[in-house]
This record gives C-alpha cells, sequence and structure tokens, in this order.
C-alpha cells in the first residue's frame, strides 16, 4: 500500500516550498492583497509612439479613477517625455458619477506595489467614455501622435485589460476607450535555423486558453487581421496602431533559439547546458503529496524492487538526458533510438510506461505520453524540440500510416526528411535529441524483415518481461502516481547539471561501457559495438540514479540489456536468417521446379541444395531481404554459399536437364545436429527421417 503524508494541508503546503517540491505554477501571477480579495483583473497602458528603446518592467503607477491599471513604462530619454513632478504621488480619486458598466468593489491597498488600485469590468466590445479626471495616468507617459499616411493624425494611448485591448483617445474634449481587439498574451520570442523569428503567444477566450506559435511578421500592420484565423477578434481600423505597441512590445522580449525549446539547453557557451523542461510556462509540471524527497523515494522504491524489468524501464527512460548531455557537452558520437517493450496483455507494459513518463511529468500530458500518430510526418513532428527528454508511444503496432523503417531511421538520425515550402523554399527540418519508448503486443518493425542489421541497432526489441508482479502492484502504481509527478526528473536534472558534481560524466561513461563490455561478452556479435554505445548510457543512468537515492540494481539492468544483446546476435545474423529461409521453403516445396537436392549416397542427408537464379531472387526477396548481392556475399563469407569459380557467387549447373545460371547452398553444418527418429506409420513401413529443429 503506498503511504501518504499526515501533514495537513497548510503544513504540506508550507514544506513543499521549503524544500522545492511542489506543482510548478503556470498560471499568470497575480498580485496580493493584504488580506482582502485580490485584484479582478490588471490594466496595462503604453503610450505606442515611443519609438525609442524600451524596458518591459512593471514600474508603479498612480492609480486611476473608474480604470484598475499599472503604466508599463517604456522608457525614454526625451524630455518632453519625463514624468511630471508629481509622478511618485499616490493619488486616491473622489466619489464620481461612474458608468454603470463599471463594476468598482471597495478600495484595497496592494501589497506588492503599495499604491492604490480599484478593479473595474470592461466589456470586450464598445467604447467607455470616461472623465478628465481619470485621465491623471497620461500624464505619466505623455500623450503623442501618432501619424498614418499624411492626413490621418491620432492621438492615442494602448491599454490592456484582463479581456482585451483598447485605444484612449479624444472625440473632441471627451476622452474615450474604444475596443480594439481580443486579449492575447505574447509569451516568448524564438529564433528558427533559417534565421525566421516566431511568437509564442497565448489565446484565451471565456472556455479556453490556448498556446499558438506564429511568425512574427504577423504583427506588422498589413498581416495582422490574419490573427483571426487564430479566433482572436479584432477591430482592423486599428490595425496601425495595435501593429506599433506589438512591435514595441516584441523589441523588450530577448530571443531564445526555437530548436531547443524544451529540455537541454545552451547557456553562455556551448559547455554550459542548463534543463529548461521545468522553468517554463508551457514545460513539465512536478507535484508530490510528500513533505520532502526521502520521504517519496521510501514509498517509491517499495514500487520497483520487485521487479528488474521496471527498474530497466525507469532507468531506460532516464537515460534520455544522459545521452542528450555527452552528445552535446562532450562531443560523444550517440544518437537518439527506439525502444520497443514487447509482450501480451495483462504484463504490465501500458502502465509501467505511465509510471516512468511520471518521472519527468504528469503521465496524461501529450507532451509525455501519447498514443502512436496516424502519419509518418505527424509522428516524427511530435519529437521536435525535444532534447534530454524521452517520448512514450502506446500500442505501437498500430501503425495507421506510419513506416516502421522510415521512422525508425529518422529516429536515429534526429531530423525529419528536407521538404519545400510553397513557395519552393526549403522547410525547416525538426531535430530532436530522445529515447522513443514504445509498448505493443507485436513487434512495431516487420519479423519478416528482422536480417535487417541497422533495424536492430535503431529499435531495441525487449520482449517478454513482466513489469508488474500481479493486479495489486499495477493498481498501486496508478495510485502513486496519481498524485506524485516529475520529482525524479527535477532531482535528477538539478543533480545532473550541478557543476560541482559530474563534471567529469564522459569518464563515467567510458568505465560504463566497460563494465557493460563484460556483461556481454560471451555473446558477442556484429551488433554489439555499436549496441554497447547505448546499454552503457542506460547502465550510467542506472549508477547514478542509485546514488540519488532510487533501489536500481545495475547489475540487474545490465543483465536485461546482455539478453538483448544475445538475442540480437542469434536473430539479426544476415546469413543465417537467408539460409532459413531458403530451407524453409525448400520444405514447403519439396516437388518445386527449379530446386535440386544433392544427397549423401544413402539418400538420408541433403548436403547441398542447388536454386535456380530467378527462384533464389524470388524467395529471398520474400522474405524480405531486398539486396540479393549483399545477402549472397554473407551467405558466402559464413561459407554456407559454395563457389563454382573464385570470384563468382553463381554457378552453371544442370536441373533437370536444363543448364543454366543456379545458386549451391551448402547445408553440411546445418544437418550436423540434426536429430534422427523414428516415425511410425500405419500405412508404410518404418522409415529414418530427420528432424530439422
Amino acid at each position: 500500500m503506498i503511504k501518504k503524508s499526515s501533514n495537513a494541508n497548510g503544513e504540506r503546503s508550507r514544506l513543499r516550498r521549503n524544500h522545492g517540491i511542489g506543482r510548478m505554477n503556470t498560471e499568470p501571477e497575480h498580485l496580493e492583497t493584504d488580506g482582502s480579495t485580490a485584484m479582478q483583473s490588471k490594466l496595462e497602458v503604453l503610450n505606442t509612439d515611443s519609438t525609442d528603446s524600451m524596458s518591459a518592467t512593471e514600474k508603479n503607477a498612480a492609480p486611476v479613477t473608474g480604470l484598475n491599471c499599472r503604466v508599463l513604462d517604456f522608457q525614454t530619454h526625451s524630455p518632453e517625455n519625463a514624468p511630471n513632478d508629481k509622478a511618485d504621488e499616490t493619488i486616491v480619486p473622489e466619489e464620481q458619477n461612474l458608468p454603470e458598466i463599471l463594476d468598482i468593489p471597495e478600495e484595497t491597498e496592494c501589497s506588492v506595489d503599495k499604491v492604490t488600485i480599484l478593479p473595474v469590468k470592461i466589456p470586450v466590445y464598445g467604447v467607455l467614455e470616461l472623465t478628465e479626471e481619470s485621465l491623471d495616468f497620461a500624464k505619466k507617459i505623455g500623450r503623442k501622435s501618432l501619424r498614418k499616411g499624411k492626413s490621418d493624425l491620432k492621438k492615442c494611448i494602448i491599454v490592456k485589460y484582463s479581456n482585451g485591448f483598447g485605444i484612449l483617445k479624444y472625440k473632441g474634449d471627451t476622452p474615450i476607450l474604444d475596443w480594439t481587439m481580443q486579449r492575447i498574451d505574447i509569451l516568448k520570442k524564438v529564433k528558427a535555423k533559417n534565421g525566421r523569428t516566431f511568437l509564442d503567444i497565448l489565446v484565451m477566450d471565456d472556455l479556453s486558453t490556448k498556446q499558438i506559435r506564429v511568425p512574427s511578421s504577423i504583427f506588422l500592420e498589413k498581416n495582422l487581421s490574419k490573427l483571426m484565423q487564430y479566433n482572436v477578434a479584432l477591430n482592423e481600423n486599428y490595425s496601425f496602431s495595435m501593429s506599433v505597441y506589438f512591435q514595441k512590445l516584441i523589441e523588450t522580449i530577448p530571443m531564445e533559439d526555437a530548436s531547443q525549446k524544451l529540455g537541454i539547453i545552451t547557456g553562455d557557451s556551448p559547455a554550459d547546458l542548463k534543463f529548461n523542461a521545468y522553468a517554463i510556462p508551457d514545460g513539465f509540471e512536478w507535484n508530490t503529496e510528500y513533505s520532502d524527497f526521502s520521504e517519496y523515494l521510501e514509498d517509491f522504491n517499495e514500487l520497483i524492487k520487485p521487479s528488474p524489468a521496471l527498474q530497466y524501464l525507469v532507468a531506460t527512460s532516464m537515460s534520455s538526458v544522459i545521452l542528450t548531455t555527452l552528445k552535446a557537452k562532450y562531443n560523444i558520437d550517440l544518437h537518439s533510438y527506439c525502444m520497443n517493450i514487447i509482450g501480451a496483455s495483462s504484463t504490465g507494459k501500458t502502465i509501467s510506461s505511465r509510471f516512468c513518463a511520471a518521472l519527468w511529468t504528469n503521465p496524461l500530458s501529450d507532451k509525455i505520453f501519447s498514443a502512436m500518430l496516424a502519419t509518418s510526418n505527424a509522428a516524427l513532428k511530435h519529437l521536435d524540440g525535444r532534447y534530454g527528454v524521452p517520448t512514450f508511444l502506446d500500442e505501437a503496432s498500430i501503425l495507421g500510416g506510419v513506416s516502421p523503417t522510415e521512422y525508425g531511421y529518422s529516429v536515429y538520425e534526429e531530423r525529419e526528411k528536407k521538404r519545400l515550402n510553397s513557395d519552393c523554399s526549403e522547410k525547416e527540418s525538426g531535430t530532436w535529441s530522445t529515447i522513443v519508448i514504445m509498448s505493443s503486443e507485436q513487434h512495431f518493425h516487420c519479423n519478416s524483415k528482422i536480417q535487417n542489421g541497422g533495424m536492430a541497432v535503431r529499435i531495441h526489441s525487449i520482449e517478454n518481461l513482466e513489469f508488474t508482479t500481479d493486479k495489486d502492484h499495477a493498481d498501486a502504481l496508478e495510485e502513486f502516481i496519481r498524485n506524485n509527478y516529475g520529482v525524479i526528473g527535477h532531482e535528477f536534472t538539478n543533480a545532473l547539471f550541478d557543476k560541482k558534481k559530474y563534471s567529469n560524466l564522459d569518464e563515467l561513461y567510458e568505465e560504463a561501457k566497460e563494465s557493460m563490455r563484460e556483461y556481454v561478452a560471451d555473446s558477442m556479435n556484429g551488433f554489439t559495438e555499436r549496441l554497447l554505445q547505448t546499454y552503457a548510457v542506460t547502465y550510467l543512468t542506472a549508477t547514478l540514479l542509485k546514488k540519488l537515492g532510487l533501489a536500481i540494481q545495475p547489475s540487474a539492468v545490465a543483465k536485461i540489456m546482455a539478453e538483448h544483446n544475445k538475442m540480437v546476435g542469434s536473430e539479426q545474423n544476415l546469413a543465417l536468417n537467408a539460409q532459413r529461409a531458403i530451407i524453409s521453403y525448400v520444405m514447403r516445396n519439396p516437388m518445386k521446379s527449379g530446386i535440386r537436392k544433392v544427397t549423401n549416397a544413402t539418400g538420408d542427408r541433403i548436403f547441398k541444395i542447388i536454386i535456380e537464379e530467378s527462384l533464389t531472387k524470388e524467395i529471398l526477396e520474400h522474405a524480405g531481404f531486398t539486396d540479393l548481392k549483399v545477402t549472397l556475399k554473407e551467405m558466402a563469407k559464413s561459407e554456407m554459399l559454395i563457389r563454382q569459380q573464385k570470384g563468382r557467387l553463381k554457378s552453371k549447373l544442370s536441373i533437370d536437364g536444363n543448364i543454366g545460371y543456379c545458386y549451391q547452398f551448402d547445408m553440411t553444418d546445418f544437418i550436423k545436429d540434426a536429430e534422427i527418429c523414428q516415425v511410425s506409420s500405419n500405412t508404410s513401413d518404418d522409415m529414418d527421417e530427420y528432424v530439422i529443429d
């Protein structure tokens, strides 16, 4: 059973703050009042005519009658924009007749800014007339002209309030606030590898909040109306003024690298790496109901101790950050890869995958855990921008339009295929550095093409592991991750990027590789050296997690990987797989023309099979061997193919009196271990046969 903290909610919240454990607040920051109600809305005011450099820091401003606002002081250095002498005074407005549209509660004092603020509700659409007394704040930033063309002279100030934007202007001597567009927030500015600049914006309405990425050019006057395709309502009559406002705001936002938006990012130098997944609004969440990390680990370890398979999956899930760090900081030649855990239903594949996804963030988030998407393009686009965080895919055998070979090779190459835009310019390709963990009841890639050795390195097929011990164990995993997620990822990355702890990660990796070499010494094959690179990353991760306090046995993890290496060595032998395909065909088609079986004198042993050239090609292509020449060369190298002449794979022989080009396959080694058995029959005499295992 899972032990829950007995602390009261208030005490638990205090402990979470003290220990740095709790849910990351991704909501907009709200100012707190001194014991009264919090602000219902905030207004931010900007003089759109300011053309000098600006600072986006909000400054204290005097309250405005009828408006709950704070001035965004985009500081300028011209004397005419200097604040007046009374700018720092707190102005308490006198009671006056306000429009019915305003809903003003009691006056409260903000404990942060120490100014009087009057909350107010403003409609989404319409015009609000204001009195001159309401406009004292305008003196703080100056009211200047915005000229469009030669004749249209406008005096206006952009006002951002709780549900939209408005323009403060004059109709004669009467100041009015005119609605211009629905509210959006600009979260960040990113630069793509092709030099184009994009903006992540938050679009809000009464039902939902959605983050989208748009080109920065959309905020030019001529393009502003394109925001309507994202359901952003606006008044096109004010496109010029709103464009100036957004351009000034965009100038103040620092540029980020679009290709590294989640996970490991580069700091001041290429060797200075940071992990940003828990520090950005659209990043990972982390939450726990325990008072401290050691209490959390106590129950976590009880869940993973009984299952070495689950320990292996935990280590693999966390090794993505190690793999990316070794590549980025130490230039070690490593690649992203897929791991396909295969097993029958009820073996705990899905719940164990969700449990490991919860090491990073809320497992219900599609940032970490989702089903295999419908097409290869969509599946690969899902990986874009992941650096050092894993990707979990459920039911991977339900492929839809995904090509397993294309997907496996693309993940390994860490880049989408190059494509063109509609204007024939090269489209930016997504990039990543991740480990894709797929669960399925069948192999993600087709078994008939298992001779493709490249796929064995790119997709690790792990079969028949029991991740959960019983139903109670599975239920306990489900219950634990419901309120506890992101904790291990948060703690592990903090420790990993602490320069005092792991400055020699490359040396630890080499030590891990040598340790793994000992585990696979008795099953070395042509793929072992390449597999050792990823095995060493997982083994190193297991040792570091053990130091962090997790109940992981690196030796148990290593043994599972050694078994995988042995399986790869057996199943990925190109020559042996081709021989199996040929023997299987001959056994199913004993009377097929174009085949000649050469036996010993007694006829009870076939020591050579001769197959006509075109039929050989047909047999091998049907079994998935697409390159006939490479396959036959491997068979010749393994002495499974008999050459009539040196340097030639084909032989010129006679089959059923017809002379033609053929291939001779040696069966001598194959029949050495053939078992002789007696097969009884009611209709014929006993006969000797050999049985092929």
